[in-house]
């Protein structure tokens, strides 16, 4: 039961400071110690640097006749980009270049040619659909923001 109020008293009213952390976790954090957190030791195994900044969580994908998954980021400025994500390494093909695009969404996986193989969908700032195949980088199509389509110029 909660302690009785006395005269003019309320419990609403800020008695002292209040921490987040309490609120949330039931824990003071300034006493956190990062070790004892968790039992798994995380180390970065490799970093790449792309064409330009990633707003949108990269997608990962295995193909089937890859033994490795493949990392895959759409970028603010014109680039989706590929990378092995054994070692970080460009995937041959990649990247693909969209003149004038800028990108804010994470790409899709999608078999639009029903051939067994996830397609790359993406979805730029401006409106327009672009089809790109995984193995290749080569697009597919593009659906543009007017309601063209076509297949675009190759980069």
């Amino acid at each position: 039961a909660p302690p009785a109020l006395g005269a003019g008293a309320s419990r609403f009213r800020n008695t002292g400071p209040a921490r987040l952390e309490d609120f949330l976790f039931g824990t003071d954090a300034s006493q956190f110690v990062a070790q004892s957190a968790c039992a798994h030791d995380f180390s970065v195994a490799w970093s790449a640097q792309v064409g330009a900044a990633a707003y949108a969580t990269p997608v990962l994908s295995r193909l089937p006749a890859e033994s490795g998954v493949r990392v895959t980021a759409a970028t603010f400025a014109r680039y989706v980009e590929s990378v092995r994500g054994s070692d970080g390494h460009e995937m041959p093909g990649w990247p693909w270049e969209a003149d004038g695009a800028s990108f804010h969404a994470s790409p899709l996986l999608v078999d639009m040619d029903s051939d067994g193989v996830d397609e790359l969908v993406l979805v730029s700032s401006e409106g327009a659909l672009y089809f790109l195949r995984q193995r290749t980088g080569l697009p597919l199509l593009m659906a543009g923001a007017d309601g063209s389509r076509r297949a675009p110029s190759l980069h």
